[in-house]
């Protein structure tokens, strides 16, 4: 499987998501690297929790400067919670095989990079546009 890569298209201007952004990325290429079942369960937990700390950052920053897409945006991390928790179901199934490693690369992998342009960029934007109409 290919690894995650890290680019400046995924900058969201925010260093501290930014640093989260790219720990996330660092542990999806752990899991990929990972060549035991019981290595890749340990791997793919520590992600499950670090994307919920990461989310409640990100949801914190939203709730603070009153993103009106909020619950939208929340929707959208719980959902791909779900998403992660089933697929460690497949992993202890299966453990680390191709077909759990092409489910990692569309459903996390894939959905990262899209979430990461998408719906985080915009929230920067938001933040950012915010900011400088306020002074906040």
């Amino acid at each position: 499987m290919k690894k995650a890569v890290f680019t400046l298209s995924l900058i969201t201007g925010d260093p501290i998501v930014d640093g989260q952004h790219r720990h996330l990325f660092s542990k999806i290429n752990a899991l990929v690297d990972a060549n035991d079942k019981e290595t890749a369960l340990k791997t793919l937990d520590f992600l499950i929790d670090y994307t919920g700390y990461h989310f409640a950052t990100e949801e914190q920053a939203m709730q603070a400067a009153q993103y009106p897409r909020y619950t939208e945006h929340k929707k959208i991390h719980d959902d791909l919670v779900v998403s992660v928790k089933n697929l460690r179901n497949v992993l202890e199934t299966e453990g680390p095989t191709d077909n759990f490693m092409d489910m990692l690369d569309k459903q996390v992998t894939e959905w990262l990079y899209g979430h990461i342009k998408g719906d985080d960029q915009a929230f920067a934007e938001y933040k950012n546009i915010r900011s400088n109409q306020c002074g906040c």
